[in-house]
């Protein structure tokens, strides 16, 4: 809940306004990414159950891309920018780990 968000041209810097703000946009994106649904699902479910509908749990945790992403850009952003040059070869470790983990994460 540290990360100031823009509300109308303006930061808002508030705690409790940015953890609201958090619990309407992003909490149910991280909440269905991170719940284990499917062994919860696998714990409780019968013998002649049928699991076709875990293809659609997994797909919610893909939510968390979105996040993933949006983080790139930034990272992108700031690598653009003249005043960040000393910062260019970090930025760039940064971004080549990210996308390894990432990668290794998803195989």
């Amino acid at each position: 809940f540290l990360t100031a968000f823009n509300y109308q041209g303006f930061y808002i810097t508030a705690l409790d306004k940015i953890a609201y703000q958090y619990l309407k946009t992003w909490f149910p994106c991280d909440l269905a990414g991170s719940f284990p649904f499917d062994k919860v699902i696998l714990a409780t479910a019968g013998a002649g159950m049928d699991l076709s509908s875990l293809r659609i749990l997994k797909a919610v945790r893909m939510l968390k891309l979105i996040r993933a992403i949006k983080l790139m850009n930034i990272v992108t952003q700031l690598q653009e920018k003249e005043g960040f040059a000393s910062l260019k070869p970090m930025l760039k470790i940064f971004k080549s780990s990210f996308v390894i983990i990432f990668m290794s994460h998803l195989m």
